[in-house]
């Protein structure tokens, strides 16, 4: 929609100029009463026409900047029109067609000397062996070698891959004995070291009761050492004596303990020097100072037992009457109102010996509702005759 600009104009009077009536009296405007002039320039008039165009073009502005908004926020999502930062960074990382030259040409440059290197490293044809004489040379090398020894690497490894293999064998020669005429070497032959070490064994050691006193001979044992079950005998009886000291519990394994193991399993045994769980729990339950068959009472309202045969009577006062039950051992305390002075209840009454105020005063309501039940209707019918008699707390009946 295309809006079409209006061009307002200020009205401009000639304040020189006053418009008047016939009589000569300035004109003023009906509407405004402001006085009225002739005009140097004449104003655009507001009309209805023109404020409406004015508000269909605000109308028209607002819709298209609610469909720009629209349209704005779509292109900033369209991922197709807009890169992300990680691809302008990888678009910038990409190679220009000037830097992809330049590594071609130096990749060009590098291959030229290093196949121009490679060439004069190379020997000339006619001072080079070809395959064939190549494989004459080595096969003339071989000769008729076995196959397990017709390289070079199968000569070193049969060679245990000794480079002075010659002096090697020389120095084992040298170790061994000669030869003595019609004798042979066998492996029954002893070394000299080895013989000295046969001359220092007694004849028959090892065997059947070889390891007499005389040939173990005097051994320290200890009482300190830490328990093994592998060592010397010297070792394994320190292990024994050790443990032996812990079972007595004495300073050293050689003081006799206060008691003996046979002892003190006759004291486990006996069950009459120990309790069980049952008797434990049941000492348990016992309060300290406990005694035996004592009585149920100690002080009863300030009375306290003298001995633990003491009994306590109880007596019924006035009005009060004691029984007991031997077989059930109950007591009872029953108030009969009927022992002298007189009966309990008919002395607190306003004619008895100790009245009570409030006693009397419901005895009054109870003796007044008395009297106006005698002749209350029942089961919807009349009173029989007038209501009269006393009041309830001031009330009329």
């Amino acid at each position: 929609m295309v809006y079409n600009k209006q061009v307002w104009k200020d009205e401009i009077p000639d304040m020189t100029k006053p418009i008047k009536d016939a009589s000569g009296k300035q004109k003023a405007d009906p509407q405004t009463g402001r006085p009225l002039f002739e005009l140097v320039q004449e104003g655009t008039r507001i009309t209805s026409a023109r404020l409406n165009h004015v508000e269909e073009g605000i109308a028209a502005a607002h819709e298209q900047a609610d469909q720009n908004a629209v349209d704005i926020d779509s292109h900033e999502k369209d991922a197709v029109r807009h890169i992300t930062a990680a691809e302008r960074t990888d678009w910038k990382a990409k190679e220009t067609p000037a830097g992809a030259q330049a590594k071609a040409d130096a990749a060009l440059s590098s291959a030229k000397t290093y196949a121009d290197t490679a060439l004069l490293a190379k020997a000339d044809k006619s001072s080079t062996y070809s395959k064939t004489e190549t494989d004459q040379r080595i096969k003339s090398v071989v000769g008729a070698a076995p196959d397990a020894l017709d390289t070079l690497k199968e000569i070193g490894d049969a060679l245990n891959n000794d480079p002075n293999f010659a002096a090697t064998v020389t120095n084992q020669l040298s170790g061994k004995v000669d030869k003595v005429a019609s004798k042979q070497l066998s492996t029954e032959n002893y070394s000299t070291a080895e013989k000295a070490k046969l001359a220092g064994i007694t004849a028959g050691a090892g065997g059947a009761g070889s390891a007499t006193d005389a040939v173990i001979g005097n051994r320290t044992a200890t009482d300190t050492a830490t328990p093994s079950l592998t060592g010397t005998l010297t070792a394994l009886l320190s292990s024994l004596f050790t443990l032996i000291k812990g079972v007595t519990g004495k300073s050293s394994v050689l003081t006799a303990p206060a008691i003996t193991l046979e002892t003190t399993k006759a004291h486990v045994d006996n069950g009459n020097l120990h309790t069980t769980a049952g008797e434990k729990t049941k000492l348990a339950g016992i309060a300290a100072g406990a005694e035996v068959n004592q009585n149920a009472f100690a002080t009863v309202n300030n009375i306290p037992a003298v001995a633990k045969s003491d009994t306590l009577t109880v007596t019924g006062g006035t009005g009060i009457t004691v029984t007991t039950n031997p077989t059930t051992r109950t007591m009872f305390v029953t108030a009969t109102g009927t022992a002298t002075p007189g009966a309990h209840g008919s002395s607190h009454n306003i004619d008895g010996s100790d009245p009570i105020p409030d006693l009397v005063s419901v005895k009054a309501k109870v003796e007044a509702l008395e009297d106006f039940l005698a002749y209350m209707p029942i089961d919807g019918g009349g009173f029989d005759t007038p209501p009269g008699g006393p009041v309830i707390d001031g009330g009329m009946i």
